[in-house]
C-alpha cells in the first residue's frame, strides 16, 4: 500500500500485456499442424492426377491452368495440369516431419554437447568448445548438400536427418554451454557436490532443470531455421524424392515431380514461368516460419522477469507440467515406485509393439500362383515368340525349375545386339545385331545359319506360323527395321518377303503376331501387315504416348499400345473413358493383360484391374504403392504374373533398381532395393520369381531373380562382358540375354 501510485500502474499495465507473438504464433503453428493431418483428406484432387487442355466459357485454356479461371483448380495447376491445392495439402506432411524429427535432433544434441562443454574444464573443455566452432564456422547449407550428396538422395528422410543435423545443434549447443557454465558456480551446486552428488547427478538434477524452460523456445527456433534450409535446398535442387527425369528430345529432358512436397514444388515452380505457383508454395512456407519464429519469441518472452511475474492460466498450467515432471522423473526420492511404475508400462509397450510388427495379421497374403497363363498357346508354339514373349505381352512364363546361375556361352559382336531375342520350340534361339546380321543359333550356342537384313533392326524379333507357301512345320521369323520395314524369314534363313511402310517412320517396336495379321509400331502408328507381306491398314495416330510393342487382349478383339486401344480388325481407336476418363491418365499410363489372362491398367503408381462391358470397361480391384509416403517415383515397366501379383520397376540412369510387388486382392508385398542401374524387366515365372538384368553401377552386366520373401536375390549371375541390356528370353532352364554394346549371352542349364 506504501508503493508508488506509478509503481503500481507499471506493474499492472505488465500484468495486463498479452503476449501477441505467442498467442499468433501458437495459432499459425497450430494451422499447419492441422493442414499437415487434414490435408490429404480435404485435397479435392489426386495430386499426381494429370490434366490437359479444357474448355471454359466456350475458350479453351492449356495447362498451366491459372489461379481462379478453371473449375477445380482455385489455384491453378503445374506444367502437367495437377491441381497446385491438392499438392500443396499433399506437400505439408511429409515436409512437415521431416522439419520436426531435424529439430528434434538438433535440440537433443545441441543440449547434449552444450551441457558436456559447459560442465567440463581444461583440455576438455577446449575440445568441446572447439567442436562447437568448428560446427558454427561452416555454413549449414554447405555441409547439408555435401552430407546428401554423400548419402544418396535416393535415400530420402534418413539422408536430409543426416544432413540438416550434421552441424545444425551447433547453435543450441553454444547456447546451452554458456548456460550450463553460468550455472555450475551456482551455490546449490557447490552444495550438492559437497553432499556427494557426481557430475552426471548434478547435470541432470539441477543443471537440466534449469535448462528445461529454455527447450521449447529453442525447438520453435530450430524448426524455423530448418524449414528455411529446407527450403533453400529445394531450390537447389535437393528435396525428399528428387525428381523422375523423362527424355524430351535427344538432347533435353524434363523433370517430373512426384511425391508432393514444399521445397520440391518450390523448385519446380520455375517451370511455370508464372509467379502464382511460386507464390502460393512460399506463402504456405512463410506462414510455417513465421509461426515458429513467433511462437519462439513469445517463449523467451515469457522467460522475461515480467512475463514470469505474471499470472496467466497458460503460465499456471505449464508450472503444473513442470512440476509433475519433476517429482515423477527428477526427484528419486519422492518417486522410485512412480519410475517403476512408467518404465515397466513402456517396457510392455515396446514388446506388445514388437509381436505387432513382426506378426502383422492384417499384412496382405501373396495369392497363389498358376502353374501357366490363361492365355491362347503361342503362335507356332513357340518358346518365346515377341518383344515380351507372346501375343498379350505378359513376360510370363510357365517355368517352374529355376535356372542354374551359370554363363553356358557367349556371341560377341561389335556393334551390339537389338531387342530381344527369340526361341522357337525346338529350342533355338534367334537374334539380331545392330550391324543388321540375323543369327539362328541352336541351344548349345551353335550358328546354325545367318542372313544379312535389308536395313538394321530396330526392335526385338518374333516369331510367327508358317506363311502360305510353307510346310505346316515349318515357321517364320519376323524382323523389323530402322527404315520401317517387316522383313520375314523361314525358320531355315529363307528369305519370304519385306514390308515397307508408307507413313515414312521407322519401326519402333517389334512385331506382334496375330491369328491373321502381323502388328509392329511406327513411332505413333501400328502398322497391321498380312502373312502374305501386303498392308491390312495403317492407325492413325495414336493419343499417347506410343512407341510400345502392340499387345493382344485375351479375347482378340483389341489391341493395346501403351494408354491407346485399337480394334483389331480396321485399326480405329476404341474408347474406353469408362476405364480411363478422358484426361485423367497418367503421363506412363498402360494397359496390360496378365499372366493369369485378366485385363490390367498401370496408372502412375498403382495397378487396376478391370472388365470388358458394353459401353467399354470398369474396374473392378485395385493394388496401389503408397508413393506419397516414400521416395519412389514413375515406373517404367511392370508385369503381372499368373498368380495376379503386379510387379512395378523404379530404375534410371542415375537410380538404383527398386521393385515394389502389390497383390491385387491385397497390396504391398515387397519393396525391394538393389545396386543395379539402367535394368531391363525380363520376365516372370510360374514360381512367383521375377528377373531383372542390368548395370552393376559400371562394372558390369548383370541379371538376378528376386521374390516377395527376401529383399536379396535369390539367384544371380555376373556377365562377362559389359553392355546395356535389351531385354530377354526366360525358357526352360534357360535364360537368354542381349546387350545393346556388347554381346548375348545363353545362362542355365546344358
Amino acid at each position: 500500500p506504501n508503493a508508488p501510485k506509478g509503481a503500481r500502474m507499471t506493474e499492472g499495465t505488465l500484468s495486463r500485456r498479452r503476449n501477441i507473438p505467442l498467442a499468433l504464433g501458437l495459432t499459425l503453428v497450430a494451422l499447419t499442424a492441422l493442414l499437415a493431418v487434414i490435408g490429404p483428406v480435404v485435397a479435392p484432387r489426386d495430386p499426381l492426377a494429370t490434366n490437359t487442355v479444357v474448355q471454359v466459357d466456350g475458350k479453351w485454356v492449356a495447362v498451366p491452368y491459372p489461379p481462379f479461371t478453371v473449375p477445380g483448380f482455385p489455384l491453378g495447376s503445374d506444367t502437367f495440369g495437377r491441381d497446385q491445392l491438392s499438392r500443396l495439402l499433399w506437400g505439408i506432411r511429409p515436409t512437415m516431419i521431416l522439419v520436426t524429427l531435424v529439430a528434434l535432433a538438433r535440440l537433443g544434441l545441441g543440449v547434449l554437447i552444450g551441457m558436456a562443454a559447459g560442465w567440463a574444464t581444461g583440455r576438455r573443455a577446449r575440445a568441446w568448445e572447439g567442436v562447437i566452432a568448428a560446427a558454427l564456422a561452416v555454413p549449414g547449407i554447405i555441409t547439408a548438400l555435401a552430407a546428401i550428396t554423400a548419402v544418396g538422395i535416393e535415400r530420402g528422410l534418413p539422408a536430409f536427418l543426416i544432413g540438416l543435423t550434421l552441424t545444425g545443434w551447433a547453435e543450441t549447443a553454444r547456447l546451452v554451454s554458456e548456460q550450463t557454465r553460468s550455472l555450475k558456480s551456482q551455490p546449490y551446486i557447490e552444495a550438492a557436490r559437497a553432499m556427494g552428488a557426481s557430475g552426471l547427478e548434478s547435470l541432470i538434477r539441477h543443471v537440466l532443470r534449469q535448462i528445461a524452460p529454455l527447450l521449447g523456445m529453442l525447438l520453435a527456433f530450430e524448426a524455423g531455421a530448418t524449414l528455411m534450409t529446407v527450403a533453400a535446398l529445394g531450390f537447389l535442387g535437393y528435396y525428399l524424392g528428387g525428381a523422375f527425369w523423362v527424355e524430351v528430345t535427344d538432347f533435353s529432358a524434363r523433370a517430373i515431380s512426384g511425391l508432393p512436397e514444399l521445397g520440391q514444388m518450390l523448385a519446380n515452380s520455375w517451370q511455370i514461368f508464372k509467379p502464382w505457383a511460386t507464390v502460393a508454395t512460399g506463402s504456405v512456407i512463410f506462414m510455417a516460419v513465421l509461426g515458429f519464429n513467433l511462437t519462439g519469441e513469445g517463449l523467451r518472452r515469457r522467460l522475461s522477469v515480467a512475463g514470469l511475474s505474471r499470472r496467466s492460466r497458460l503460465n499456471e498450467a505449464l508450472s503444473r507440467a513442470g512440476a509433475a515432471l519433476e517429482e515423477t522423473l527428477l526427484v528419486p526420492t519422492a518417486a522410485m515406485r512412480r519410475r517403476r511404475q512408467i518404465l515397466g508400462a513402456v517396457a510392455v509397450m515396446m514388446v506388445v509393439g514388437g509381436i505387432a510388427l513382426a506378426w502383422q495379421p492384417w499384412q496382405p497374403k501373396q495369392a497363389a500362383s498358376v502353374p501357366a497363363a490363361a492365355l491362347a498357346a503361342l503362335p507356332g508354339g513357340h518358346a518365346w515368340a515377341a518383344e515380351r514373349r507372346d501375343l498379350a505381352g505378359t513376360l510370363f512364363s510357365p517355368v517352374t525349375d529355376p535356372i542354374a546361375p551359370t554363363l553356358r556361352w557367349i556371341l560377341p559382336s561389335s556393334t551390339g545386339f537389338s531387342g530381344t531375342p527369340a526361341v522357337d520350340a525346338a529350342g533355338n534361339v534367334y537374334m539380331a545385331d545392330n550391324a543388321g546380321t540375323l543369327f539362328a543359333l541352336t541351344r548349345a550356342g551353335a550358328i546354325r545359319w545367318q542372313q544379312q537384313l535389308p536395313a538394321p533392326p530396330a526392335g526385338g524379333l518374333a516369331l510367327g506360323p508358317a506363311s502360305p507357301g510353307q510346310t505346316a512345320s515349318a515357321g517364320t521369323v519376323y524382323v523389323t527395321d530402322v527404315a520401317g520395314g517387316l522383313v520375314a524369314f523361314t525358320l531355315e534363313g529363307d528369305y519370304l518377303w519385306r514390308f515397307q511402310t508408307q507413313t515414312k517412320r521407322r519401326a519402333s517396336s517389334g512385331a506382334v503376331v496375330g491369328p491373321d495379321a502381323i502388328y509392329y509400331t511406327v513411332v505413333d502408328r501400328v502398322e497391321a501387315v498380312t502373312p502374305a507381306g501386303s498392308s491390312l491398314w495403317t492407325s492413325a495416330r495414336l493419343p499417347g504416348s506410343g512407341e510400345g510393342a502392340p499387345r493382344l487382349a485375351p479375347r482378340g478383339d483389341w489391341l493395346f499400345v501403351q494408354d491407346a486401344v485399337l480394334n483389331r480388325q480396321d485399326g480405329k481407336l476404341v474408347d474406353l473413358s469408362s476405364v480411363v476418363p478422358a484426361g485423367k491418365a497418367g503421363i506412363n499410363a498402360v494397359y496390360m493383360v496378365g499372366g493369369d489372362g485378366l485385363l490390367y491398367l498401370r496408372d502412375g503408381h498403382a495397378v487396376y484391374r478391370w472388365e470388358p462391358t458394353a459401353d467399354g470397361g470398369k474396374r473392378v480391384a485395385e493394388a496401389a504403392w503408397e508413393y506419397r509416403t516414400s521416395t519412389l517415383y514413375l515406373p517404367i515397366d511392370s508385369l503381372v504374373n499368373g498368380g495376379s501379383l503386379a510387379w512395378l520397376m523404379y530404375v534410371s540412369a542415375y537410380d538404383d533398381l527398386r521393385l515394389v510387388a502389390l497383390a491385387m486382392e491385397g497390396g504391398p508385398l515387397a519393396n525391394i532395393f538393389y545396386p543395379q542401374r539402367e535394368s531391363r524387366l525380363i520376365a516372370a515365372d510360374a514360381a512367383g520369381r521375377v528377373y531383372v538384368c542390368g548395370d552393376t553401377r559400371g562394372t558390369g552386366a548383370e541379371c538376378a531373380a528376386f521374390t516377395v520373401s527376401s529383399d536379396a536375390p535369390v539367384w544371380r549371375v555376373t556377365l562377362s562382358e559389359t553392355g546395356r541390356v535389351n531385354g530377354g528370353a526366360l525358357t526352360s532352364g534357360r535364360l537368354y540375354v542381349t546387350t545393346s554394346d556388347g554381346a548375348a549371352y545363353a545362362v542355365g542349364d546344358e
